[in-house]
């Protein structure tokens, strides 16, 4: 039986060492890849989601309303509900078209600008947007 010798004992140290630390960057990628796109996927639904019960708030609140729904008032109701979302990257349009009347159309658009865990190192994001519209019926 041979014996190894010291120094391929070290050699054979630092190769494990060398093969731990690249296998740990993929996996560690990996891992992070599906967290961010996991946030990414719940931001889509929220901002999704947001313009759905945003048209649905305005639909009911229109000049016949005891409190007509503005512009303001359809973003602090969004804001509300953003929980785990980043406030001021969340932008809110409504327009209603022709008017706030009843039977006039409202539409609104949610947008988001997610930063993500790569976005703050590299200052780029993602935007995501959904839009909904219905009609005023009070």
């Amino acid at each position: 039986m041979i014996s190894a010798t010291p120094s391929r004992r070290l050699r054979q140290r630092g190769q494990a060492m060398i093969e731990t630390a690249l296998s740990l960057i993929v996996v560690t990628s990996i891992l992070f890849g599906t967290m961010e796109f996991a946030r990414l996927t719940y931001a889509y639904n929220f901002v999704a989601y947001a313009a759905q019960e945003a048209a649905r708030y305005a639909c009911v609140r229109g000049n016949a309303s005891p409190e007509p729904a503005t512009e303001a008032s359809i973003e602090q109701f969004v804001r509300a509900q953003a929980v785990g979302l980043i406030a001021h990257d969340l932008k809110v349009t409504a327009t209603w078209t022709p008017n706030n009347n009843p039977g006039a159309a409202v539409r609104i658009l949610v947008t988001y600008s997610h930063p993500g865990v790569v976005g703050a190192i590299l200052h780029s994001s993602t935007t995501v947007s959904s839009a909904a519209q219905m009609q005023i019926s009070q």
